[in-house]
């Protein structure tokens, strides 16, 4: 290489430095001195791209700030925060009433740290306000509230316009008919929905939240469809009782019966319907049996409802599922068809089998007690049932007989029961 080639070549690598210290240079005053006006321009005003909403907060004093977000919460708590209507009733309720507050001095606070924060220095609260300037920054409003206590003001408001929903039912009437009470809807304050509607709107201050209610409806359980069928009385049967501590378990038991629905291949449950035989439950102690012995507890006397339910269904042509039998020979009806129960350990049930539903009627006269099974006439296919024993008292067959026009089609067999002699 000549001498030439070599005083060029440093020559150029020279200008080259140059170069790119120059261009260093030029890139490092184009970021230093705008950061450094935009330092002197927001050094006592909100940053440049700071806004609440679409109103721009850029260019206030802090002082300004705090005033414009003070205002703006004044004006907005001054006037109702819910106004609930239902038909021709309103419900207003004022700020203070569900506690709300308009966090105004904290917005204020975040909108002037944007490019001022004590706890960040100078170079990274330049370097805050450059991006603020280029993507503009929303500061929120905190809106805080007392979520029970408008919870408890939907409380109130539900316990003026709620109304229970009404099971369609039937009436049991002197010559044996029946008479159909329908049913009717409830209608309930929908309070998780109007919960969220509050939560959604007054944290946005949309204030007042006008709502109208739309209250939810609930169908009752029993329809008067469920019942548009029921014609007759399939069956009754009824025993005697004396009046007492026992006769009042008997009377109280009953009662849970009464009007109770039993819908097509569905199972009913004694216990599940009467409920446990306590005290607090109202029964009072009577004679029970107890391991083959007598003696007194809590709901003496119950066992002669669920066996007068027993024959019942056996006449109404119900299927019986769970049926025990006491220890030795009931004295209110005929042997072997007596059903035991106990709480938690023993439980009379039976299968509405017919195509239709049936509903139970229960009555008592102090000395009597007599359960109805109403169902459809046209179930039974003209048949009528009755029961027949065979055997002992002590050892009973039972069995149900099917007649139609005078002619027997069939004689089911049910059980044989085994007992044994009361112990002294």
């Amino acid at each position: 290489m000549s001498t030439y080639e070599k005083e060029v070549k440093v020559t150029l690598s020279t200008k080259t430095k140059y170069i790119l210290l120059a261009l260093v240079t030029c890139a490092t005053l184009m970021v230093a001195i705008p950061a450094s006006v935009m330092a002197v321009v927001n050094q006592n005003r909100v940053a440049m791209g700071v806004y609440y909403g679409q109103e721009r907060l850029s260019g206030m004093s802090r002082e300004q700030v705090q005033a414009f977000f003070r205002d703006l919460a004044a004006k907005k708590l001054d006037k109702d925060a819910l106004v609930l209507t239902y038909k021709d009733k309103t419900w207003k309720y004022s700020p203070e009433d569900i506690k709300l507050e308009v966090h105004a001095a904290e917005a204020a606070e975040a909108a002037w740290k944007v490019g001022h924060d004590p706890a960040k220095n100078f170079a990274a609260n330049v370097a805050d306000q450059l991006e603020s300037a280029s993507v503009k920054r929303d500061i929120e409003l905190e809106v805080t509230y007392d979520e029970k206590l408008v919870e408890e003001k939907l409380d109130a408001i539900g316990q003026e316009i709620n109304i229970q929903p009404q099971n369609a039912a039937l009436a049991l009437q002197a010559d044996g008919s029946t008479k159909l009470q329908p049913g009717r809807n409830g209608s309930f304050l929908p309070k998780a929905e109007l919960m969220e509607k509050i939560e959604l709107y007054i944290r946005e201050l949309h204030l007042p939240l006008k709502l109208a209610i739309t209250p939810e409806v609930k169908s009752p359980d029993i329809k008067s469809a469920d019942l548009a069928t029921v014609d007759t009385i399939l069956a009754s049967y009824t025993t005697s009782y004396s009046p007492g501590d026992r006769g009042h378990n008997i009377e109280l038991a009953a009662g849970k019966l009464n009007q109770q629905l039993v819908r097509t291949g569905e199972v009913f449950s004694f216990n599940n319907t009467v409920g446990t035989r306590t005290r607090e439950n109202g029964f009072l102690d009577a004679g029970v049996i107890i391991d083959g012995k007598l003696s007194q507890d809590s709901g003496g006397g119950v066992c002669q409802v669920s066996s007068t339910l027993y024959n019942a269904i056996l006449l109404a042509g119900l299927t019986p599922v769970e049926r025990t039998a006491h220890f030795f020979p009931s004295a209110y009806c005929p042997t072997g068809r007596d059903a035991t129960v106990a709480d938690g350990l023993l439980d009379f049930t039976f299968r509405n089998q017919l195509a239709h539903n049936v509903y139970l009627f229960s009555s008592c006269t102090g000395s009597d007690i007599t359960i109805y099974v109403a169902g459809t006439r046209a179930d039974l296919d003209g048949c009528s049932i009755s029961l027949h024993t065979e055997g002992d008292r002590m050892n009973p067959s039972i069995y149900r007989i099917w007649t139609k026009n005078g002619q027997g089609i069939s004689n089911e067999f049910l059980h044989t029961d085994h007992y044994d002699t009361p112990q002294e």
